[in-house]
């Protein structure tokens, strides 16, 4: 029994020992693997961090090196270059050097003082004083521009800390610039017929793209050169947004006007603003952020989610609705963090977000020349307006016969049609379309076309018929109140819209010509 205790005490010893040789051996291999793979890891960290220590970028309104957005050509810029060193301890962001090279073989150097901030281990675009930074001038910033930018040009920085001397690496870093049509504004003060307030005339008189009003259009949307003109004021009797913005564009319409316009009125509690999204005609209080917004409604944005905005773009990209990146307000020379809210949300102190930037210049670039465009020369047109309430019911307003006008058909089918019907059920003409939205009008949308008018209409156009998912509307010689245009005689411009018009009562100004219609144009307005 006590031999067999002292074998089995043998046996456990060299397995004991057994499993401590086996744990050595283990102990060893791993010592081994990371003898091999740390010098890896940390060349590859190295090379991954020396990828990440130095970057740039030229700022317009907003930037992002993921997100990158692009530039408006002829627009200055500031170019910032972020240099990172994990282990620089106490030493200054360095100078740069950047060239920018054109596609016709000119280029332009700038020397970038530091930061004077200090190097970190991270990019710092939360503050100036953490990047070197150089306004760059808008004659710079060109179609097919490249940039090289180097890095501490005169080798201040010790060369232990491997920070990279060039961006790019190799070659050349392509701008994404983009020249833009001039963006043309006409600004048409309304005047309230039944109780005139001259004050929105009185400051719109002599207005020019440099005015403040303008300036948030200019500084948060891709626009370079504007120009604005002003209208004679117009005579209304509309006193909420949409249905001002429903005359803005028939007035546009009527005066076959390029560009954009814009109603404006003096301040009242239903008058903030409104839009055809996208489109050219807008209507917004006379303040710089409630213009900005209405135009970039009209450049296709839809609301951010801030602040109550009616149904937000499920697409923006940033909740709660802020920019996502940093800002830089060129104005006042300072950052704007991502935080802010965006331009087309309801919440305010607010700047404008790549998102949008990039949207809407993309929309420009791509439809503004087609949206709104006339066509052929000008001639005898038939005016045709309306548009659907909140709950898609569709309504028009009562036609008009207009001379030297030329004609605005609808660009695409859509599920709404339009028609003119003879006495007989004939039809005279037939367009289908799609409305445009009104944002900011509580799902409402409008149209205005004008057709050229043909032979025969006079005699035999019975009826107009809008119809489509909503219900139909139908006009006839009779179909309901007075609406009254007021034209200038002269000059043929319009200088009042007036729905609901008491055809007894005296006009708001002498001087002009009077068309009144219910419905289809009166027999006399044919034959003017």
């Amino acid at each position: 029994m006590a031999k067999s205790e002292a074998s089995l005490g043998e046996s456990a010893r060299y397995l004991t020992t057994a499993v401590a040789l086996l744990a050595l051996l283990v102990v060893l291999l791993m010592v081994a693997l990371l003898a091999i793979y740390t010098p890896l890891f940390l060349w590859s960290t190295k090379q991954r961090s020396h990828a990440e220590s130095v970057e740039a970028y030229v700022v317009q309104a907003v930037q992002s090196s993921e997100n990158p957005v692009p530039l408006v050509a002829g627009t200055g810029g500031l170019l910032r270059v972020f240099v990172s060193a994990a282990r620089a301890g106490h030493v200054r962001i360095p100078a740069a050097r950047a060239t920018f090279f054109q596609r016709d073989g000119s280029e332009r150097s700038f020397e970038i003082p530091s930061g004077g901030g200090m190097l970190t281990a991270d990019l710092q675009e939360g503050s100036l004083e953490g990047s070197a930074n150089m306004e760059i001038p808008g004659d710079v910033l060109r179609p097919g521009v490249e940039m090289v930018v180097e890095i501490d040009p005169y080798r201040d920085l010790d060369s232990a800390l491997g920070v990279p001397g060039r961006i790019p690496a190799t070659g050349r870093r392509a701008l994404d610039v983009h020249e833009l049509p001039l963006f043309h504004v006409t600004v048409v003060p309304f005047l309230r017929a039944s109780d005139p307030d001259s004050a929105i005339w009185d400051v719109t008189q002599g207005l020019t793209a440099r005015d403040t009003v303008f300036e948030d259009t200019r500084t948060l949307l891709p626009v370079d050169t504007m120009e604005v003109v002003v209208h004679h004021p117009v005579w209304t009797s509309s006193d909420d947004a949409v249905g001002l913005l429903e005359e803005t564009a028939a007035i546009r319409t009527i005066e076959s006007g390029g560009g954009y316009w814009m109603g404006t009125m003096s301040m009242g509690s239903d008058r903030v603003g409104a839009a055809r999204s996208p489109g050219k005609s807008v209507f917004s209080e006379f303040a710089s952020a409630a213009v900005a917004r209405e135009f970039g409604h009209a450049l296709d944005l839809e609301n951010a989610p801030c602040g109550g905005a009616l149904a937000p773009d499920p697409r923006y990209p940033v909740e709660g609705g802020g920019i996502g990146a940093w800002g830089y307000d060129r104005r006042l020379k300072r950052l704007v963090p991502p935080t802010v809210p965006d331009l087309m949300s309801h919440c305010t102190p607010s700047w404008i977000s790549g998102y949008h930037f990039a949207k809407a210049l993309k929309w420009r670039m791509r439809n503004e020349a087609r949206i709104g465009a006339f066509d052929g020369e000008p001639t005898r047109v038939l005016l045709i307006w309306g548009g659907t309430d909140a709950d898609d019911g569709p309504f028009l307003r009562p036609a008009f016969v207009l001379d030297d006008a030329r004609a605005l058909l609808p660009k695409t089918t859509g599920r709404w049609r339009i028609v003119g019907e003879a006495e007989d059920g004939g039809e005279l003409f037939n367009e289908a379309f799609d409305m445009a939205k009104v944002a900011d009008g509580g799902g409402r949308s409008s149209f205005v076309f004008a057709l050229a008018v043909e032979d025969g209409w006079a005699d035999t156009l019975a009826r107009i018929v809008l119809s489509g998912p909503g219900g139909t509307a139908e006009l006839d010689g009779e179909s309901g109140p007075v609406t009254a245009l007021l034209l200038d005689p002269g000059t043929g411009r319009v200088r009042g819209v007036l729905q609901d018009w008491d055809e007894s009562a005296p006009p708001p100004e002498r001087g002009l010509e009077i068309q009144e219609s219910r419905g289809i144009p009166r027999l006399e307005a044919w034959r003017r």
